[in-house]
């Protein structure tokens, strides 16, 4: 259900095409343990000086310095540990309520705004599972947004992507770290390819034709063929 989420938003927005004022775009709402170490070491990197973000660090309960620290030693050694990175500003979208979190066309709409000011997305999906794939809105709202995008989460989300009919974006840019057994492995190959792409990308310069092939076949295949096998889904399942 919430890879298909935005089944209801295909007349609302449509693929642009145009020069751009960040490389990234990267929405952070509950700061889990594999999206803590993504942060820190993005912004050891500095590539957050290139990203339009949210970083709302939100929780039901409040959150304790040592939930930080316990996180982080889990992939570094204290001596490897800058806390600078919770100093991000948190808020992106001043309208959007991180406490309901409601997703729905008015959220969907502004978030488009920051959208096409950007390149791409940076998705830090649900899980981190070097075992099973699951997929959320956060890897379906780039492809009904029309954006390419890097994804980091379960080991081989790309390939379930692929399984499911939509490219990524492997012609571009190396792929190969969704394949790697950990989850901070897959992190940092996925932050080697944030700084390739930072470094080669010419913001001024629009989309060429084989990546808005991409981005196009994507989004109709989402609303087309996807959405009538999922509609076939559930009907099979309520007999």
């Amino acid at each position: 259900e919430p890879f298909n989420r935005y089944f209801e938003f295909f007349k609302d927005i449509q693929i642009t095409n145009g020069s751009f004022k960040k490389h990234f775009l990267w929405l952070n709402r509950r700061t889990r343990q594999h999206r803590m170490y993504a942060l820190h070491q993005d912004y050891q990197l500095g590539l957050f000086d290139d990203c339009i973000y949210s970083f709302f660090d939100y929780s039901e309960t409040k959150i304790a310095e040592s939930y930080y620290k316990d996180n982080l030693f889990k992939y570094l050694s204290p001596e490897k540990i800058n806390f600078d990175f919770l100093k991000l500003n948190k808020r992106l979208d001043i309208d959007y309520d991180e406490v309901t979190d409601t997703q729905h066309l008015p959220e969907l709409l502004n978030l488009n705004e920051f959208s096409k000011q950007t390149y791409l997305h940076i998705v830090g999906e649900y899980n981190c599972s070097d075992t099973k794939v699951f997929l959320t809105e956060k890897a379906s709202r780039p492809i009904v947004m029309g954006k390419p995008f890097v994804l980091f989460g379960d080991r081989g989300s790309l390939k379930e992507l692929h399984n499911l009919g939509f490219k990524t974006f492997g012609d571009f840019w190396d792929e190969s770290y969704d394949s790697l057994r950990s989850i901070d492995q897959r992190i940092d190959g996925m932050l080697e390819v944030l700084n390739h792409i930072r470094t080669t990308v010419d913001l001024t310069q629009e989309y060429n034709n084989q990546m808005l092939d991409i981005l196009n076949y994507n989004r109709q295949l989402y609303y087309t063929e996807y959405y009538t096998s999922q509609i076939k889904n559930l009907q099979e399942a309520l007999k």
